[in-house]
């Protein structure tokens, strides 16, 4: 859930925020974007959630390799899981340095996913390099439920914002 930590007037604000579910108590209200131009945060009845923002995708059958990461396509997309310390994470196929395949690398202890052409260390959570080199990897929302693994991101249109 998006949180806002100050309601009632901001200085110089102009910002539009996507709001895709919502109430209003406005007979006119149309959903879209709410611009914040008239210096006003919206209150909880106008605040998007993020989870209904989310497309989740199940997965099938799972066949992790022995570095505790596999190959999985969701969505069209495909995709690398991981499974750490009971937790599980999805990340890019590819790597953005040398498109070296991301399950053929390694987990090293402090939580990185290392891919195996260069060793470029990225963070399992936030895709962010570790290792130094100013690349990152995408991540995805990963869910384990009673009937799988389902993998999520937030479908975009035309240009990301549409």
């Amino acid at each position: 859930m998006i949180k806002i930590a100050q309601k009632g007037p901001i200085q110089r604000a102009k910002i539009n925020i996507p709001i895709w579910s919502l109430k209003h108590k406005q007979e006119n209200y149309q959903p879209g974007l709410v611009s914040l131009i008239d210096g006003y945060l919206p209150d909880e009845d106008h605040i998007a959630h993020v989870e209904d923002l989310i497309q989740w995708h199940h997965i099938g059958i799972v066949s992790w390799q022995l570095n505790d990461m596999c190959v999985v396509e969701a969505g069209g997309k495909k995709l690398t899981l991981a499974r750490r310390d009971g937790a599980l994470f999805a990340f890019a196929y590819k790597c953005p340095h040398a498109s070296g395949i991301m399950a053929d690398g390694v987990l090293d202890g402090a939580g990185n996913v290392v891919c195996p052409v260069h060793r470029y260390r990225f963070s399992l959570a936030s895709g962010r390099n570790t290792s130094g080199e100013g690349y990152y990897i995408k991540t995805y929302s990963v869910e384990e439920r009673v009937d799988g693994i389902y993998v999520g991101w937030e479908e975009k249109g035309l240009f990301g914002w549409l």
